[in-house]
C-alpha cells in the first residue's frame, strides 16, 4: 500500500484494535482478582457503553492523534532526511511518554489521590509505548 494516507489509516486502526484487547484483558484479569467486579459493573451497568461504540471513540481519539501529531512528524523527519534508528527510537519515546503523561493527567482522579493519578499516567504511557510501536512498524511496513 503506497497511500500514506490509507496506511496511517490502517496502522492507527491496528494500533486501536490492539490496545482495545489489551484493556479487555487487563478488565478480565481485574475481574478475576477481584470478586466484587461483577457487582460493581452491575450497579454502573445503565452507564454502560457498548463495545462497539467504545471501539468507535478508541479510533476517533487515536485517529486525531495521529494525523494531527503523529503525521505531521513523519512528514517532517522525513523530508529532512533524518529518520534514522535512532531518531525513530527517540521520537516513539517522546510520543509515547507525552501523550501518556498528558492522558494519565486527563484521566486521572485526584479526589481518589496521587497514587490514581500516577497510576493513571503509568497506564497511559504503558499503553501509548504498546500503540506507537505497532502502529510505527504497520505504517513503514505499508510503505514499503
Amino acid at each position: 500500500m503506497k497511500s500514506k494516507i490509507g496506511s496511517h489509516i490502517v496502522a492507527c486502526l491496528l494500533g486501536t484494535l490492539v490496545i482495545y484487547g489489551l484493556l479487555k484483558l487487563e478488565s478480565f484479569i481485574y475481574r478475576i482478582r477481584n470478586e466484587s467486579y461483577n457487582e460493581e459493573l452491575q450497579e454502573l451497568a445503565e452507564f454502560m457503553i457498548s463495545d462497539i461504540v467504545l471501539l468507535i471513540l478508541f479510533f476517533a481519539a487515536f485517529a486525531f492523534i495521529q494525523f494531527i501529531l503523529v503525521r505531521p512528524v513523519f512528514s517532517y523527519l522525513t523530508n529532512q532526511g533524518s529518520l534514522s534508528r535512532k531518531n525513530f527510537v527517540y521520537t516513539w519515546l517522546v510520543l509515547s511518554i507525552s501523550t501518556g503523561l498528558f492522558g494519565g493527567i486527563l484521566f486521572g482522579d485526584m479526589r481518589l489521590g496521587i497514587k490514581d493519578v500516577i497510576e493513571s499516567i503509568g497506564i497511559g504511557v504503558a499503553m501509548f509505548l504498546v500503540y506507537y510501536a505497532i502502529n510505527f512498524i504497520t505504517y513503514f511496513k505499508l510503505i514499503k
